[in-house]
């Protein structure tokens, strides 16, 4: 039994015999309904939010002091949304008693309902105090729904070969269960997994595997005739990670899963430079990352995402993952139904393209639980929907009760348990329609490779942007990339792989002093430049077509570094020397690198399965042959 006794006494029990009502006060604790659990291994209410980046998104290029560090997981971790969380909030939990358990009571002033802290004070009847302890016990059962997480990266090839073992297509939208675990038996040491058995609604995260700590950076001011040089001691890590939360949608046979997954290696020992300060380590750095957002079938295993990238220190891979709900006992009887609407909610907020989406309010105020990524985004008020969605004997009713709370809505007619069943079943059933033709799994896949030249526009179906079917035998591609990912339709989808390292790319004076005495100190500039990949796609189906609207975005880069400048740190001069004077300060070689970028910002409309042409530049390495980039896309199911 989840609820505790604090005390128990009968109130004014002496006047029972005079025609009192026998009143109790229990206390019953509900800290696991409106207070979300803390994680050891990333602070509470962190998950990612946007694309891990090389480095933050408002450094700028040209005056970047951060150590230049590849950040993924400090740029993985961002505000989390809690907006999926089944807890609720204190004043919720309050609402929902007062309207579901024994509504006609609450009236009466010697009845009351306190919450301090984690703990819920009632004064009731016994016999309405034994129902509220039913309905907290149906709101924990919600509250506490768990569920097993496997993710496994492996090489593509430990894919293919776990596949065909299960018998299963390459081209399936989701694979057989076991197909994760025999992916991982066959990639053996280059394989990573997790499991895991998580809260739904809440994020739950592993952090890197090792990590040490690198003098990066040295922050130098300058006072009076003294410097002052701090040494910028940072963390670098080595090894994969997860962040990921997990919620139930209006459909029983789809499970959301928000998941970011990043590989860094920025552990490793890099060279050691002298500079006028003392030693600074220029440390490789750089690894790969994904954010995704699926829906995922129960117990299957879904490919989120896929890289093969001909960059050695960056392996391509195969990221799997697959939820199983913990099976637990049969949930208490609760006088209202709670129908999941938080994943519905999420999309017609962001879309609003229908009156059936935004319907008119109805006095019940707007939905209630946690605003999400944009707190200002306006929600549809969801007890005006769940109304629209009954006919009209229903929604009329005067015993009709609904409560939005905690990512659902809570539905029951008073007195009539099957006019209660009825409207449910009526808004479960119009909820997943509507959630059906919304929340649409996607798969895009970016190519890009080296083609030859005059083979360019003989690809190309009549001239325009969709390539002919059998291309790829046309094509004779070259250093070829290809990223696959897989999420939510209209939800972005992202990944970065690269390698590089950090280097002195500029020096700054730091002057002050006296009217006697100026003294100048050199300040370090330290920058990372490196070879990698960093895109962004957004797949939406087009209402009504088989076609797909894609946006891809990001860029391809190259460095190589070999050019250096000598640069003076001090202006120290003695008299002599042809120019009458003659330097003596000490002089720093700073790197600069050559880098080539293609930046990339398209937006197409392609047929769900068709390749679409996007542009072709030339090929650096071969005046012969031309770098093209194409995408395409798929529905999932």
């Amino acid at each position: 039994m989840r609820t505790a006794y604090a005390c128990m006494f009968a109130c004014a029990a002496a006047y029972a015999l005079g025609g009192e009502v026998v009143r109790d006060a229990r206390i019953f604790k509900i800290d696991a309904l409106v207070t979300p659990p803390v994680s050891s291994a990333v602070p509470a209410g962190l998950l990612a939010q946007r694309a891990p980046r090389v480095r933050p998104a408002d450094a700028d290029d040209d005056d970047y002091h951060g150590g230049g560090r590849v950040m993924l997981w400090d740029n993985a971790v961002g505000r989390m949304s809690r907006r999926h969380a089944t807890v609720l909030e204190p004043g919720e939990v309050v609402a929902l008693i007062r309207m579901f358990v024994a509504e006609d009571t609450w009236a009466n002033e010697r009845n009351s309902l306190r919450i301090d802290g984690g703990k819920l004070t009632v004064v009731q009847t016994p016999e309405v105090l034994a129902e509220v302890e039913k309905f907290l016990e149906a709101l924990h059962h919600r509250c506490a729904r768990r569920h097993d997480v496997a993710c496994a990266v492996v090489p593509p090839a430990a894919l293919d070969a776990a596949l065909r073992a299960a018998g299963a297509s390459r081209d399936a939208a989701w694979y057989p269960p076991g197909v994760l675990d025999d992916a991982l038996a066959a990639a053996g040491d280059a394989g990573w997994s997790w499991r895991a058995t998580v809260k739904e609604g809440e994020a739950a995260a592993i952090a890197p595997v090792s990590q040490r700590l690198s003098v990066r950076d040295y922050d130098v001011n300058q006072t009076g005739t003294a410097p002052l040089v701090n040494p910028l001691v940072g963390l670098l890590r080595d090894g994969p990670g997860l962040l990921l939360q997990v919620a139930a949608t209006p459909l029983a046979d789809r499970l959301f899963l928000d998941l970011v997954f990043f590989n860094e290696l920025t552990g490793r020992p890099g060279a050691l430079r002298r500079i006028p300060m003392g030693d600074i380590e220029l440390a490789a750095a750089g690894g790969t990352s994904v954010k995704s957002t699926l829906l995922i079938p129960p117990g299957q295993t879904a490919l989120a995402a896929e890289l093969s990238w001909p960059l050695g220190e960056v392996p391509g891979y195969a990221l799997l993952a697959r939820v199983t709900p913990v099976p637990r006992p049969r949930p208490p009887q609760s006088p209202a139904t709670v129908i999941e609407v938080g994943m519905y909610v999420d999309l017609v907020s962001a879309r609003r393209t229908s009156a059936d989406e935004v319907p008119a309010g109805d006095g019940n105020g707007p939905f209630t639980s946690e605003a999400g990524e944009d707190e200002n985004t306006p929600r549809p008020e969801v007890i005006g929907m769940v109304r629209r969605w009954l006919p009209r004997d229903l929604a009329n009713d005067p015993r009709l009760r609904l409560q939005s709370a905690g990512g659902g809505v809570f539905l029951a007619v008073l007195g009539d348990a099957a006019a209660g069943a009825r409207a449910a079943r009526l808004v479960a059933s119009a909820l997943e329609e509507r959630f059906r033709a919304k929340a649409r799994s996607v798969e895009a896949l970016a190519i890009r490779g080296s083609i030859p030249k005059d083979a360019c526009e003989a690809l190309r179906e009549g001239g325009g942007a969709l390539l002919v079917p059998d291309w790829r035998e046309k094509a004779a591609l070259a250093r070829e990339t290809r990223v696959r990912l897989a999420g939510l339709g209209g939800r972005d989808l992202s990944m970065f792989a690269g390698m590089g390292r950090t280097y002195i790319g500029d020096i700054e004076t730091v002057s002050g002093g006296t009217k006697y005495a100026v003294l100048e100190v050199p300040d370090p500039c330290i920058r990372w430049a490196g070879t990698g990949i960093d895109l962004a796609m957004t797949a939406q189906p087009v209402a009504g077509t088989p076609w797909m609207q894609v946006s891809l975005r990001g860029e391809v880069f190259a460095t190589a570094f070999g050019r250096t400048s000598a640069m003076r740190v001090d202006h120290t001069v003695r008299p002599g020397g042809p120019l009458g004077f003659e330097a003596l300060g000490q002089t720093l070689d700073i790197e600069l690198p050559d880098q080539q970028v293609n930046d990339f910002r398209h937006v197409v409309t392609v047929p769900a399965g068709r390749t679409a042409f996007l542009n072709a530049m030339p090929d650096p390495d071969d005046p012969a042959r031309v770098i093209m980039l194409a995408v395409e896309a798929r529905v999932l199911d």
